[in-house]
């Protein structure tokens, strides 16, 4: 059986690891960064982690944070048309699923000459446009390793993956303290879901090694 396996490209782990996005600005030369998160992020305090580093490192970025629980392909596109209107060379998304899909999604989208309705009938149209930083606040969505986004599509009453190798993220953060204060309730939904990805490929019939 051949199979292949395609991950980001560069993931850091452990606690305190947020830090290694001063590399990572570094290293591409960034001179402003587009934030993808969310309001809950932003009031727990999570953002800050991140926005202390950016202002210490003198790096501009400009937060968007209008972002909706399970999105619809129209909540993105509204999101992008603020998006389109800033300049920014790299993108971080902190944040769960929603957000980081959302990212993925902006990745491809910012500048091109398709919209994510033309994703959504030819995923293979999409390019990516800027590279990526990842940093998941919960366990168990696994967007931060994929290279699909999970849209609502209202007018169908439905829910559709766009699929294309070019949103995989450039970097990821796996950072402890993003998770640290999670309430009991939501470590242990995200850890069932994390431990049914894991079941659900197991038992595939489509497993590889």
């Amino acid at each position: 059986m051949s199979y292949q396996i395609k991950i980001p490209s560069c993931i850091f782990g452990g606690e305190g690891s947020i830090e290694n996005v001063k590399a990572v600005i570094e290293k591409e030369n960034a001179k402003k960064v587009i934030v993808f998160t969310d309001k809950g992020i932003r009031s727990t305090g999570l953002l800050d982690l991140l926005t202390d580093i950016l202002e210490e490192n003198k790096t501009e970025y400009q937060v968007f944070d209008d972002l909706a629980c399970e999105p619809s392909y129209q909540d993105v596109e509204k999101v992008m048309k603020e998006v389109e209107n800033t300049s920014g060379d790299l993108i971080i998304a902190i944040g769960g699923g929603s957000v980081m899909d959302a990212a993925k999604l902006c990745c491809v989208l910012k500048d091109a000459d398709y919209t994510i309705k033309d994703l959504l009938n030819d995923p293979m149209l999409a390019k990516k446009q800027i590279k990526t930083v990842m940093i998941p606040t919960t366990c168990g969505t696994g967007s931060e390793a994929t290279c699909n986004a999970i849209v609502a599509v209202p007018e169908e009453q439905s829910k559709k993956g766009i699929v294309n190798d070019s949103m995989i993220p450039d970097y990821v953060v796996l950072d402890s303290n993003m998770i640290r204060k999670l309430p009991k309730s939501i470590v242990a939904a995200t850890g069932v879901d994390a431990l049914a990805h894991v079941v659900e490929c197991f038992t595939s019939k489509k497993a590889t090694p």
